[in-house]
Protein backbone atom coordinates (compact mmCIF):
# COMPACT_ATOMS: atom_id res chain seq x y z
CA UNK A 1 0.00 0.00 0.00
CA UNK A 2 0.96 3.25 -0.93
CA UNK A 3 3.60 2.40 -3.23
CA UNK A 4 3.58 3.57 -7.09
CA UNK A 5 3.94 -0.29 -8.45
CA UNK A 6 2.14 -2.93 -7.09
CA UNK A 7 4.39 -5.21 -5.89
CA UNK A 8 4.37 -7.91 -8.30
CA UNK A 9 5.31 -6.22 -11.43
CA UNK A 10 7.44 -7.69 -14.64
CA UNK A 11 10.47 -7.10 -14.92
CA UNK A 12 10.71 -5.40 -18.49
CA UNK A 13 7.79 -3.06 -18.71
CA UNK A 14 6.09 -2.10 -22.20
CA UNK A 15 7.91 0.72 -24.19
CA UNK A 16 4.40 2.29 -24.24
CA UNK A 17 3.40 1.78 -20.42
CA UNK A 18 2.64 4.77 -18.76
CA UNK A 19 4.81 6.67 -15.70
CA UNK A 20 3.14 5.86 -12.31
CA UNK A 21 4.15 8.98 -11.11
CA UNK A 22 6.21 12.19 -12.98
CA UNK A 23 8.46 14.88 -11.77
CA UNK A 24 7.29 17.79 -10.44
CA UNK A 25 4.74 16.12 -8.08
CA UNK A 26 1.74 18.08 -7.68
CA UNK A 27 0.21 20.05 -4.48
CA UNK A 28 -1.94 18.04 -2.46
CA UNK A 29 -5.33 20.07 -2.27
CA UNK A 30 -8.31 19.96 -0.37
CA UNK A 31 -9.99 16.48 0.00
CA UNK A 32 -13.04 17.40 1.92
CA UNK A 33 -15.61 17.34 -0.73
CA UNK A 34 -14.94 13.68 -0.78
CA UNK A 35 -13.91 12.64 2.32
CA UNK A 36 -17.95 14.45 2.89
CA UNK A 37 -19.08 11.06 0.75
CA UNK A 38 -16.64 8.86 1.67
CA UNK A 39 -18.24 8.93 5.65
CA UNK A 40 -21.60 7.78 4.08
CA UNK A 41 -21.82 4.19 4.46
CA UNK A 42 -24.07 4.06 1.50
CA UNK A 43 -21.37 5.12 -0.75
CA UNK A 44 -19.62 2.72 -2.96
CA UNK A 45 -17.40 4.56 -5.34
CA UNK A 46 -17.04 8.45 -5.90
CA UNK A 47 -16.04 9.21 -9.55
CA UNK A 48 -14.69 12.62 -10.94
CA UNK A 49 -14.98 13.25 -14.54
CA UNK A 50 -13.29 16.49 -15.18
CA UNK A 51 -14.33 20.06 -13.63
CA UNK A 52 -17.67 20.33 -12.41
CA UNK A 53 -18.24 16.19 -13.31
CA UNK A 54 -18.51 14.37 -10.21
CA UNK A 55 -20.67 11.27 -9.19
CA UNK A 56 -21.57 8.88 -6.29
CA UNK A 57 -22.59 4.93 -6.76
CA UNK A 58 -24.75 3.92 -3.87
CA UNK A 59 -25.11 0.74 -2.45
CA UNK A 60 -27.89 -0.38 -4.90
CA UNK A 61 -26.17 0.52 -7.71
CA UNK A 62 -27.57 3.69 -8.39
CA UNK A 63 -25.51 6.57 -9.59
CA UNK A 64 -26.20 10.27 -8.20
CA UNK A 65 -24.95 13.72 -10.08
CA UNK A 66 -23.00 15.50 -7.41
CA UNK A 67 -21.25 19.46 -7.68
CA UNK A 68 -17.58 18.36 -7.78
CA UNK A 69 -14.10 20.05 -7.90
CA UNK A 70 -14.59 22.89 -10.50
CA UNK A 71 -11.31 23.28 -11.94
CA UNK A 72 -8.97 20.62 -13.19
CA UNK A 73 -6.18 22.01 -10.68
CA UNK A 74 -9.06 21.59 -7.46
CA UNK A 75 -9.19 17.85 -8.84
CA UNK A 76 -5.82 17.30 -9.24
CA UNK A 77 -5.40 18.95 -5.66
CA UNK A 78 -7.52 16.61 -3.74
CA UNK A 79 -6.34 13.49 -5.65
CA UNK A 80 -3.22 14.60 -4.59
CA UNK A 81 -4.02 14.83 -0.49
CA UNK A 82 -5.68 11.44 -1.36
CA UNK A 83 -3.10 10.01 -2.43
CA UNK A 84 -0.57 11.43 0.36
CA UNK A 85 -2.37 9.57 2.80
CA UNK A 86 -1.12 6.35 0.87
CA UNK A 87 2.88 8.64 1.04
CA UNK A 88 2.60 8.87 -2.59
CA UNK A 89 2.81 11.81 -4.71
CA UNK A 90 1.17 12.88 -8.16
CA UNK A 91 2.16 13.54 -11.46
CA UNK A 92 0.65 14.17 -14.45
CA UNK A 93 0.38 10.60 -15.68
CA UNK A 94 -0.91 7.46 -14.03
CA UNK A 95 -1.38 6.52 -10.23
CA UNK A 96 -3.07 3.48 -8.56
CA UNK A 97 -2.78 2.70 -5.00
CA UNK A 98 -4.98 1.16 -1.45
CA UNK A 99 -5.20 2.90 1.45
CA UNK A 100 -5.38 1.57 4.57
CA UNK A 101 -8.81 0.95 5.18
CA UNK A 102 -9.36 -0.81 1.20
CA UNK A 103 -10.36 1.69 -0.23
CA UNK A 104 -8.79 2.14 -3.76
CA UNK A 105 -8.03 5.25 -5.67
CA UNK A 106 -7.53 5.78 -9.09
CA UNK A 107 -6.23 9.24 -11.11
CA UNK A 108 -5.47 9.65 -14.32
CA UNK A 109 -3.35 12.95 -14.61
CA UNK A 110 -4.02 16.11 -17.30
CA UNK A 111 -0.71 14.33 -19.46
CA UNK A 112 -2.99 11.52 -20.31
CA UNK A 113 -6.32 13.53 -20.86
CA UNK A 114 -7.41 13.59 -17.32
CA UNK A 115 -7.73 15.32 -14.92
CA UNK A 116 -10.24 11.68 -13.68
CA UNK A 117 -10.23 10.36 -9.62
CA UNK A 118 -11.92 6.25 -9.19
CA UNK A 119 -12.74 6.12 -5.38
CA UNK A 120 -13.51 2.58 -4.80
CA UNK A 121 -14.97 1.95 -1.78
CA UNK A 122 -16.83 -1.54 -2.33
CA UNK A 123 -15.73 -3.53 1.11
CA UNK A 124 -17.85 -0.70 3.22
CA UNK A 125 -20.69 -2.09 5.03
CA UNK A 126 -19.81 -5.82 4.35
CA UNK A 127 -22.54 -8.38 5.38
CA UNK A 128 -22.98 -11.56 5.88
CA UNK A 129 -24.86 -14.53 4.02
CA UNK A 130 -27.60 -13.78 7.10
CA UNK A 131 -27.91 -10.33 5.76
CA UNK A 132 -28.30 -11.29 2.15
CA UNK A 133 -30.52 -13.93 3.20
CA UNK A 134 -32.72 -11.12 5.00
CA UNK A 135 -32.11 -8.98 1.37
CA UNK A 136 -33.52 -11.86 -0.38
CA UNK A 137 -30.21 -11.91 -2.69
CA UNK A 138 -30.71 -15.34 -1.69
CA UNK A 139 -32.23 -18.02 0.36
CA UNK A 140 -31.58 -19.91 3.70
CA UNK A 141 -31.47 -23.15 1.15
CA UNK A 142 -29.18 -21.77 -1.13
CA UNK A 143 -26.89 -19.99 2.03
CA UNK A 144 -26.52 -23.33 3.33
CA UNK A 145 -26.03 -25.26 0.17
CA UNK A 146 -23.11 -22.75 -0.42
CA UNK A 147 -21.78 -22.62 2.78
CA UNK A 148 -21.33 -26.80 2.91
CA UNK A 149 -19.73 -26.28 -0.40
CA UNK A 150 -16.71 -23.60 0.97
CA UNK A 151 -16.67 -25.91 3.93
CA UNK A 152 -16.12 -29.18 2.40
CA UNK A 153 -13.46 -27.55 -0.08
CA UNK A 154 -15.40 -27.43 -3.22
CA UNK A 155 -14.19 -25.13 -6.39
CA UNK A 156 -17.41 -22.51 -6.53
CA UNK A 157 -17.51 -19.74 -9.42
CA UNK A 158 -19.30 -16.69 -8.99
CA UNK A 159 -20.85 -15.14 -12.25
CA UNK A 160 -22.22 -11.60 -12.32
CA UNK A 161 -23.05 -8.45 -14.33
CA UNK A 162 -22.21 -6.62 -11.21
CA UNK A 163 -18.78 -6.57 -10.07
CA UNK A 164 -19.66 -5.16 -6.17
CA UNK A 165 -22.56 -7.72 -6.03
CA UNK A 166 -20.31 -10.29 -6.84
CA UNK A 167 -17.47 -9.32 -4.30
CA UNK A 168 -20.35 -8.89 -1.87
CA UNK A 169 -21.09 -12.35 -2.38
CA UNK A 170 -18.05 -13.73 -2.86
CA UNK A 171 -16.63 -12.12 0.72
CA UNK A 172 -19.83 -13.12 2.55
CA UNK A 173 -19.60 -16.61 1.30
CA UNK A 174 -15.68 -16.54 2.18
CA UNK A 175 -16.71 -15.74 5.84
CA UNK A 176 -19.00 -18.09 6.63
CA UNK A 177 -16.63 -20.87 8.15
CA UNK A 178 -14.36 -19.71 10.62
CA UNK A 179 -10.96 -21.16 11.53
CA UNK A 180 -9.79 -21.47 7.94
CA UNK A 181 -7.07 -19.54 5.92
CA UNK A 182 -8.54 -17.83 3.30
CA UNK A 183 -5.74 -16.01 0.92
CA UNK A 184 -8.01 -14.01 -1.79
CA UNK A 185 -6.47 -12.39 -5.00
CA UNK A 186 -8.41 -8.84 -6.06
CA UNK A 187 -8.09 -6.25 -8.45
CA UNK A 188 -8.12 -3.31 -5.31
CA UNK A 189 -7.80 -4.51 -1.78
CA UNK A 190 -11.72 -4.87 -1.35
CA UNK A 191 -10.79 -7.55 1.25
CA UNK A 192 -8.39 -5.75 3.34
CA UNK A 193 -8.86 -6.62 7.22
CA UNK A 194 -11.16 -9.77 6.15
CA UNK A 195 -9.04 -12.13 4.53
CA UNK A 196 -5.42 -12.68 3.95
CA UNK A 197 -5.90 -9.78 0.90
CA UNK A 198 -2.70 -9.62 -1.87
CA UNK A 199 -3.88 -6.71 -5.01
CA UNK A 200 -3.71 -7.48 -8.66
CA UNK A 201 -4.39 -3.74 -9.42
CA UNK A 202 -3.00 -2.13 -12.69
CA UNK A 203 0.20 -3.34 -14.01
CA UNK A 204 0.57 -6.32 -11.67
CA UNK A 205 0.92 -9.84 -13.33
CA UNK A 206 -2.01 -11.52 -11.97
CA UNK A 207 -1.14 -14.69 -12.62
CA UNK A 208 2.18 -14.09 -10.23
CA UNK A 209 0.30 -12.57 -7.70
CA UNK A 210 -1.93 -16.21 -7.98
CA UNK A 211 1.03 -17.82 -7.64
CA UNK A 212 2.65 -16.13 -4.88
CA UNK A 213 -1.10 -16.54 -3.06
CA UNK A 214 -0.57 -20.90 -3.71
CA UNK A 215 2.79 -20.13 -2.26
CA UNK A 216 1.15 -19.18 0.88
CA UNK A 217 -0.38 -22.06 1.87
CA UNK A 218 -4.06 -21.12 1.90
CA UNK A 219 -6.63 -23.39 3.03
CA UNK A 220 -9.30 -21.69 0.72
CA UNK A 221 -8.30 -19.50 -2.49
CA UNK A 222 -10.33 -16.80 -3.86
CA UNK A 223 -9.55 -15.18 -7.47
CA UNK A 224 -12.55 -12.42 -7.77
CA UNK A 225 -12.35 -11.27 -10.50
CA UNK A 226 -10.49 -13.80 -13.07
CA UNK A 227 -10.13 -11.39 -16.47
CA UNK A 228 -6.83 -12.99 -18.13
CA UNK A 229 -4.01 -15.82 -17.85
CA UNK A 230 -4.44 -16.01 -14.60
CA UNK A 231 -7.56 -17.93 -15.14
CA UNK A 232 -5.63 -20.78 -16.27
CA UNK A 233 -3.65 -20.86 -12.62
CA UNK A 234 -6.84 -20.32 -10.97
CA UNK A 235 -8.49 -23.48 -11.94
CA UNK A 236 -5.58 -25.66 -11.98
CA UNK A 237 -4.99 -24.57 -8.18
CA UNK A 238 -8.86 -25.71 -8.07
CA UNK A 239 -8.50 -28.75 -9.56
CA UNK A 240 -5.52 -30.04 -7.64
CA UNK A 241 -2.94 -27.85 -5.34
CA UNK A 242 -5.83 -26.35 -3.23
CA UNK A 243 -8.59 -27.24 -1.51
CA UNK A 244 -11.12 -25.90 -2.80
CA UNK A 245 -12.11 -21.79 -3.19
CA UNK A 246 -13.88 -19.38 -5.49
CA UNK A 247 -13.47 -17.50 -9.02
CA UNK A 248 -15.31 -14.57 -9.80
CA UNK A 249 -16.48 -13.60 -13.40
CA UNK A 250 -18.28 -11.15 -15.23
CA UNK A 251 -21.27 -12.90 -16.96
CA UNK A 252 -24.74 -12.51 -17.33
CA UNK A 253 -25.78 -16.35 -18.15
CA UNK A 254 -24.25 -19.32 -16.54
CA UNK A 255 -23.29 -20.29 -19.93
CA UNK A 256 -22.07 -16.91 -20.69
CA UNK A 257 -19.95 -17.81 -17.62
CA UNK A 258 -18.38 -21.35 -18.63
CA UNK A 259 -17.18 -19.37 -22.28
CA UNK A 260 -15.91 -16.62 -20.85
CA UNK A 261 -13.69 -18.74 -18.56
CA UNK A 262 -12.62 -20.80 -21.24
CA UNK A 263 -11.48 -18.00 -23.22
CA UNK A 264 -9.99 -16.20 -20.48
CA UNK A 265 -7.88 -19.22 -19.64
CA UNK A 266 -6.86 -19.70 -23.22
CA UNK A 267 -4.72 -16.08 -23.46
CA UNK A 268 -2.03 -18.49 -21.12
CA UNK A 269 -1.52 -20.31 -24.47
CA UNK A 270 -0.98 -23.83 -22.47
CA UNK A 271 -3.90 -26.00 -24.14
CA UNK A 272 -6.87 -25.82 -26.56
CA UNK A 273 -10.48 -24.45 -25.55
CA UNK A 274 -11.53 -28.27 -25.33
CA UNK A 275 -9.00 -29.22 -22.72
CA UNK A 276 -9.82 -26.05 -20.95
CA UNK A 277 -13.22 -26.37 -20.73
CA UNK A 278 -12.50 -30.10 -18.98
CA UNK A 279 -10.37 -28.50 -16.45
CA UNK A 280 -13.13 -26.01 -15.48
CA UNK A 281 -15.45 -29.17 -14.80
CA UNK A 282 -12.58 -30.42 -12.99
CA UNK A 283 -11.98 -27.77 -11.32
CA UNK A 284 -15.30 -26.33 -10.32
CA UNK A 285 -18.42 -28.31 -8.89
CA UNK A 286 -20.76 -25.30 -8.11
CA UNK A 287 -21.64 -22.46 -10.66
CA UNK A 288 -23.53 -19.39 -9.04
CA UNK A 289 -25.54 -16.93 -10.99
CA UNK A 290 -25.95 -13.32 -9.64
CA UNK A 291 -27.98 -11.02 -11.09
CA UNK A 292 -28.25 -6.81 -10.56
CA UNK A 293 -31.31 -5.74 -12.03
CA UNK A 294 -31.99 -2.30 -13.59
CA UNK A 295 -33.86 -2.08 -10.27
CA UNK A 296 -31.04 -1.89 -8.09
CA UNK A 297 -32.04 -5.45 -7.04
CA UNK A 298 -29.16 -8.39 -6.67
CA UNK A 299 -30.51 -12.03 -6.81
CA UNK A 300 -29.41 -15.63 -7.16
CA UNK A 301 -31.17 -16.86 -10.05
CA UNK A 302 -29.45 -19.86 -10.34
CA UNK A 303 -27.07 -22.50 -9.16
CA UNK A 304 -25.65 -25.47 -10.92
CA UNK A 305 -23.67 -28.65 -10.11
CA UNK A 306 -20.90 -28.95 -12.48
CA UNK A 307 -20.45 -32.70 -12.89
CA UNK A 308 -19.40 -33.75 -16.42
CA UNK A 309 -22.25 -31.26 -17.30
CA UNK A 310 -24.33 -28.31 -15.93
CA UNK A 311 -27.25 -29.55 -13.75
CA UNK A 312 -29.31 -27.18 -12.39
CA UNK A 313 -29.57 -27.27 -8.19
CA UNK A 314 -31.50 -23.91 -7.44
CA UNK A 315 -33.58 -22.08 -9.80
CA UNK A 316 -35.30 -18.85 -8.85
CA UNK A 317 -34.46 -20.17 -5.09
CA UNK A 318 -36.66 -23.22 -5.80
CA UNK A 319 -34.67 -26.53 -5.39
CA UNK A 320 -34.67 -29.01 -8.50
CA UNK A 321 -34.49 -32.49 -7.01
CA UNK A 322 -30.53 -32.88 -7.71
CA UNK A 323 -28.44 -33.82 -5.27
CA UNK A 324 -25.25 -33.56 -6.22
CA UNK A 325 -22.41 -36.11 -5.40
CA UNK A 326 -20.69 -34.62 -3.93
CA UNK A 327 -23.05 -33.49 -1.10
CA UNK A 328 -22.94 -37.30 -0.29
CA UNK A 329 -19.37 -37.33 0.29
CA UNK A 330 -19.55 -34.30 2.16
CA UNK A 331 -21.52 -36.32 4.48
CA UNK A 332 -19.31 -39.23 4.55
CA UNK A 333 -16.78 -36.86 5.62
CA UNK A 334 -18.88 -35.54 8.90
CA UNK A 335 -20.40 -32.40 7.59
CA UNK A 336 -23.53 -32.21 8.61
CA UNK A 337 -26.42 -30.90 6.14
CA UNK A 338 -29.99 -31.64 5.80
CA UNK A 339 -30.59 -33.50 1.85
CA UNK A 340 -34.47 -32.36 2.42
CA UNK A 341 -33.13 -28.94 1.25
CA UNK A 342 -32.91 -30.20 -1.68
CA UNK A 343 -36.59 -31.12 -2.67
Amino acid sequence: TGTAQPAFVPAAAPAHAPMVAAVPSIAAGDASLIDAFLADANVRRVLVDGPGRMSTVGRDGTTTAQSGPATADAISGAAAALFARAGMALGSGFAETTLADGTRLHYAGTGVGGPYLTVDRPQVGRRDLNALVAENVLNTNIAAFLSLAFKAGRGVVIASNDVDARLELIGALAQSTAGLRVVAVDGGGRFAGQFVNLAAGAGADATEVVRQALRMRPDRLVVSDCKGPETFLALTALAGSVDGGIVGVTAESTDDATIRLVRQASTANVADDERLRGLLFEAADVLVQLLRYADGRCVVTQVLDLDGQQTEVFSNFAPTGHVPRWVQNAQHLGHEFDLNLFT
